[in-house]
């Protein structure tokens, strides 16, 4: 990819371009042209982390750069002794690196938390090189808070930020785009075509069963409880494979691991059902695909799955309406705003090369109907606390979910357990004894599901506590709510009729 608009006196950028085009490699490079302390490089998901890092580290391998995961789930090996045990998680849990791979949510709470350790962070902000990839992630209630906020960061600490996406959000002026939008006009990967349920999902079903047949198909729709419910359907008859947010990453993880060998091997034809977990950063290559109706940016993502490395001839699509019933609860104003794109689908399809209008169409309405600066008043005020208040609720809204641990083998809490209860009888400080138990926690957190508390309640298996650790509760290794094909099972299939396929709510 050919950059454009390298200006070393320059701070703000962004870096648009289709899917399946390279952005992390292009942003790296370009990071490193401004020689900065450090580079912080910012992805939506934790389950994409350690892809990232090892792509990364492979890039590095050579050198001697400090390449550090910096999220809630990063362990440090047990094997560092105690002298430079908590010197190592300082460094690894606050940008110290030369190449810090993270999470927007940890941007989001450095710019904006108030805790020591988020103000640990923001100074590492100081001289260095921030990539914000799928700007499109950063929630519009506070978008533009963000973008300010990191407009002033970059005169007053000397930050470069580049932010990238296949569909860019509306920037303000003051941002440089550093790759070509031509490239948008000159693809023709892919197109975006209405399909007319005219039977409801019954259509759908027909329609994926003549696809799947012969060629590798990606199904995407809006509910866990949906995506479990076709999964169900097609299992028997379909190479068949299933990815939600109700599997931990530890699932997701050999799921994507597994589609990506089934794909590259080309041989039987597979059928991945999916909820939004596919959109972003996930280098899967389908040949065809089908998306539930939402906005127009997932609509494109999940497009920058199929035929993603430009396989021979053009693929398709099918936008389908919505099956699952909830859809506009899900997604909200961004589903309203969408509508009108929506009616010009159905009119006529939509081709890659016109992607970009589309995409700009979009947010330019998200713009001048949604955002607004949600904590002006209280950044005059300095109400920190306010502020971060406001922040927390958008980003944490999960008050009617709760975190259960999926025990992945039978005696594994017991195994955590015992070394909580070795390490509270040890007579090591209190310091490093916190250190070490939060250890054990990350070891269960990449086990860990936010599930909806009335269906924790709901379960058949006793739910059994965490000795030790407040609160902290797990679903018993082979309890029949969750599997690794489902995830924790939303749709139970003797509760419906074969005939009534899709009527349950979620």
């Amino acid at each position: 990819m050919v950059l454009n608009n390298f200006d070393n006196s320059h701070k703000l950028f962004t870096l648009t371009a289709p899917t399946g085009y390279g952005k992390t490699l292009t942003a790296l490079e370009f990071a490193l042209k401004f020689n900065k302390d450090k580079i912080i490089f910012a992805l939506p998901f934790t389950s994409i982390i350690d892809q990232a890092y090892d792509v990364v580290s492979d890039i590095f391998k050579e050198s001697e750069i400090d390449i550090f995961k910096v999220h809630h789930k990063t362990d440090i090996d047990e094997s560092v002794d105690e002298d430079r045990y908590s010197q190592v998680k300082f460094l690894m849990s606050s940008f110290s690196g030369e190449i810090n791979i993270t999470t927007l949510y940890q941007i989001i709470f450095a710019l904006f938390g108030n805790s020591n350790k988020d103000n640990v962070k923001f100074n590492q902000f100081k001289n260095t090189v921030v990539i914000i990839d799928e700007a499109q992630a950063i929630p519009y209630d506070f978008r533009a808070d963000f973008i300010k906020l990191c407009e002033i960061i970059s005169k007053e600490m000397n930050t470069v930020f580049i932010f990238m996406s296949a569909t860019m959000p509306i920037m303000t002026n003051g941002f440089k785009e550093i790759s070509n939008l031509d490239y948008f006009k000159r693809q023709n990967r892919y197109i975006l075509k209405w399909l007319d349920l005219q039977n409801g999902q019954d259509s759908l079903i027909e329609k994926v069963e003549e696809v799947a047949e012969a060629k590798h198909t990606l199904l995407v729709v809006n509910t866990i409880k949906k995506a479990q419910e076709l999964y169900h359907y097609f299992k028997d008859d379909f190479e068949c494979y299933s990815l939600n947010g109700y599997m931990t990453d530890n699932d997701k993880q050999k799921t994507i691991q597994e589609v990506s060998k089934r794909l590259n091997q080309n041989e039987e034809k597979i059928l991945l059902i999916s909820t939004q977990s596919i959109e972003a950063g996930i280098d899967l290559d389908f040949e065809v695909g089908f998306r539930e109706v939402a906005p127009i940016s997932s609509i494109i993502q999940t497009a920058g799955r199929v035929n993603r490395h430009f396989g021979e001839g053009q693929s398709t699509l099918y936008i389908f309406d919505d099956i699952c019933e909830y859809s506009d609860l899900i997604y909200g104003d961004l589903q309203l705003i969408s509508q009108t794109i929506f009616e010009i689908l159905k009119e006529k399809s939509v081709e890659e090369e016109n992607i970009l209008e589309l995409s700009q169409n979009y947010f330019e309405k998200i713009k001048n109907q949604l955002e607004t600066l949600l904590i002006e008043e209280e950044i005059k005020k300095l109400a920190f606390n306010d502020i971060y208040k406001k922040i927390e609720n958008i980003m944490d809204n999960q008050d009617f979910k709760q975190l259960i641990i999926i025990e992945p083998y039978h005696g594994f809490i017991k195994e955590i357990e015992e070394s909580l209860l070795e390490i509270k009888k040890s007579k090591i400080d209190k310091f490093r004894q916190k250190d070490l138990t939060q250890s054990l926690v990350k070891k269960l957190l990449k086990f860990g599901v936010n599930v909806v508390k009335k269906e924790i309640d709901s379960f058949g298996t006793p739910i059994g506590k965490v000795k030790y650790l407040h609160e902290m509760i797990y679903l018993p290794s082979g309890a029949g709510e969750y599997s690794c094909e489902y995830g924790v099972k939303k749709y139970k299939p003797d509760e419906l009729d074969a005939s009534d396929i899709g009527l349950g709510d979620d």
